[in-house]
C-alpha cells in the first residue's frame, strides 16, 4: 500500500505572493508575514555618513556637528565644501572661488 500524498500548504502575503511558510519572515514593523521574494521587502542599513565628505561619522560627533564630520568645512566666502590639499603643507582649498 502506497503512503498518502503529502499536502503542500502555501501562504500568501498582502501582495498575493504565495509560497511555503519557510519562504516568509515576520515583519515586526508591518506586523505581518512578508515574502522573501525580490521586491517584497527592502533592507535598510542604519549608519551615519557625512553627506559632504562621504565618510562614516560617530553618533556623538554627528550630533555635535549637525550630521557632518569634523573634516568637513565650508568656504566662508561662497559656502561650498572645501577640500583638503596637501602640497608640502596641509590646507583647505575652495574649488569655486
Amino acid at each position: 500500500m502506497a503512503p498518502p500524498p503529502l499536502a503542500l500548504v502555501l501562504y500568501g502575503d498582502p501582495e498575493h505572493r504565495y509560497a511555503p511558510v519557510g519562504d516568509f519572515f515576520y515583519s515586526a514593523e508591518a506586523k505581518e508575514l512578508v515574502s522573501r521574494a525580490l521586491g517584497a521587502s527592502s533592507a535598510e542599513v542604519d549608519s551615519l555618513y557625512c553627506p559632504r565628505a562621504l565618510e562614516p561619522v560617530a553618533q556623538s560627533d554627528a550630533d555635535a556637528a549637525f550630521g557632518r564630520s569634523d573634516a568637513c568645512a565650508d568656504c566662508p566666502r561662497c559656502g561650498t565644501t572645501l577640500r583638503a590639499v596637501r602640497d608640502g603643507t596641509c590646507h583647505y582649498a575652495c574649488a569655486s572661488c
